[in-house]
């Protein structure tokens, strides 16, 4: 309930069903802001808004992407759960920016900022350009953020969404939701890990640090959570934040360092 508030919050997105007809809910613009101001500032609570609009958020859409938990290191820790949602596919081709056309289903209005309260600035784009802008150094994208765009945009292609067919689209969100359910030589599924991040004790050949993301967190040794060991996080941290993030398979990756340090001897 708490990520279908945020994310109406934070961007005017409503992951709402409609009571009568089961898609999603339509507000008028004017009623969206004003409701998202009213929730934010804790006038109104959001279920009772929620239901004063003949809608119910729509919890069983949402599909466990992997959990974060901030590192010990860190004076201030957070637990953070994932979530992918799939927006309706609309009858024709879809645009990357901007509103989806009418479908069957529902028209999904255009993201929007809050006003400053939380951000300054809201978009659709595909993975591929957000990780674009943050190699480029245009944005930051913390570890979790680059790891799973860069995991989405392996499925969710080409750049340009307004090329695929309604029908090539549903099987490529076929083929995400196939990967994040299935369990891979013994790690969990992307649905159930839990990830605590780790620097491990060498860098990477340019000198950026290695995350280790193999770990839960020292507050669930013995729980059975696991993380993932097949990738690791290459990033460079600053005071503004993560620079150069990057992620790469873990034997890729320290095959690439050990071959490093054989040329440099």
């Amino acid at each position: 309930m708490a990520a279908i508030r945020e994310t109406f919050e934070e961007s005017g997105i409503l992951l709402a069903k409609n009571n009568g007809f089961g898609r999603l809910i339509e507000v008028p613009d004017k009623e969206r802001e004003e409701g998202r101001k009213e929730v934010h500032g804790g006038k109104t609570p959001f279920t009772q808004w929620l239901a004063k609009k003949g809608g119910r958020a729509d919890i069983d859409g949402l599909i466990p992407f992997t959990r974060w938990i901030t590192p010990t290191n860190v004076p201030k820790r957070f637990t953070t759960q994932m979530y992918i949602y799939f927006l309706p596919v609309a009858g024709t081709a879809t645009p990357s920016v901007g509103p989806m056309p009418t479908s069957g289903e529902a028209v999904i209005p255009v993201p929007t900022h809050d006003g400053g309260l939380e951000h300054t600035a809201a978009r659709f784009l595909p993975p591929s350009a957000w990780l674009s802008m943050a190699r480029k150094g245009q944005i930051i994208l913390f570890p979790p953020q680059f790891l799973l765009l860069h995991l989405v945009g392996q499925f969710l292609t080409p750049d340009v969404p307004n090329m695929l067919s309604p029908d090539v689209l549903q099987q490529q969100r076929q083929q995400l939701r196939k990967f994040v359910a299935t369990a891979k030589d013994g790690e969990p599924t992307w649905g159930d890990a839990v990830i605590s991040p780790i620097a491990q004790t060498v860098r990477s050949a340019d000198g950026r640090q290695i995350l280790g993301l193999d770990k839960p967190g020292p507050e669930l040794e013995g729980s059975g959570k696991k993380g993932i060991r097949e990738w690791v996080v290459k990033v460079r941290f600053s005071k503004e934040g993560p620079r150069e993030v990057d992620v790469g398979l873990r034997d890729e990756v320290f095959a690439e360092l050990k071959e490093s340090r054989k040329e440099k001897l």
